[in-house]
């Protein structure tokens, strides 16, 4: 009987011993599948951030892009408004404008934009008011644009500088989708 004993001491320690080197290597194995689980996620996290990082710069760029249409026709007065201050801008006399005439928008084509032109008359402006007046009539942001400038020379042999009548179109282009109804 003391033989058995001493078998099965010698073995308790040794088959113990197998067990806790089994649950060790377990427990490594389940560390490691998560550590790499956790590293995956972390690289996928990583990526989103610097997605989410590259979006974040391009809506700030687009901030400050012009805008191709407005969203709104603008009122008549507004307009008015716009060629006053662009008068003032280019130290234009109001007595050289001699019209203003906004026409109703129509549609492109089949799209979703409208046009609105505004037709304008003036007179005896130098280059230099033309361009200044143009430029401040412009509005990016409103989809506001100057087109179709046709000069026409006014000659006074009294004065050294050239003069110029002026007729301009300043369009808008208004977002405007057409409904199924």
């Amino acid at each position: 009987m003391g033989d058995k004993t001493n078998a099965f001491t010698t073995r308790y320690p040794t088959w113990v011993t197998a067990m806790l080197a089994l649950a060790a290597l377990f427990g490594l194995f389940i560390s490691y599948h998560q550590y790499a689980s956790t590293r995956r996620s972390s690289g996928a996290t990583i990526d989103d951030a610097a997605q989410v990082q590259k979006w974040a710069r391009e809506i700030v760029q687009a901030r400050h892009r012009p805008r191709v249409a407005s969203l709104e026709v603008e009122p008549p007065d507004r307009i008015s408004r716009r060629v006053d201050v662009a008068l003032s801008a280019a130290e234009i006399r109001p007595s050289s404008l001699l019209s203003v005439d906004p026409q109703a928008p129509s549609r492109v084509g089949r799209t979703a934009y409208q046009l609105r032109a505004t037709q304008m008359v003036l007179q005896d402006l130098t280059l230099k008011q033309v361009i200044l007046f143009s430029s401040a009539l412009r509005d990016a942001e409103n989809g506001m644009t100057v087109r179709d400038l046709s000069l026409t020379p006014r000659t006074n042999p009294l004065v050294q500088e050239e003069h110029w009548n002026v007729r301009l179109t300043l369009t808008q282009m208004i977002f405007s989708p057409i409904s199924d109804l």
